[in-house]
């Protein structure tokens, strides 16, 4: 469904979809655009969904990556 905001970059008409029960703006050549407090929402969300094998994977992934210098940043929580 056509949203009613337009792309603060190239000034066209984004598109709202429900990404994990937020409603996000999307621009088809510049990306997701986020209100206020939406990412939050976002991680809140599909953490919950996450299963406990998963959130120990990632805690696991995180530890190992310290150890090798790697960083790891919000994203991993959402593979």
């Amino acid at each position: 469904m056509a949203g009613e905001r337009l792309c603060p970059i190239c000034g066209k008409m984004m598109i709202e979809e429900c990404r994990y029960g937020v409603t996000v703006d999307v621009c088809a050549d510049h990306g997701i655009w986020l209100d206020n407090g939406e990412l939050d929402k976002i991680l809140r969300n599909r953490q919950g969904r996450m299963s406990a094998t998963k959130r120990r994977q990632v805690r696991q992934a995180r530890q190992e990556g310290r150890r090798e210098g790697a960083r790891f940043g919000w994203w991993s929580l959402l593979d």
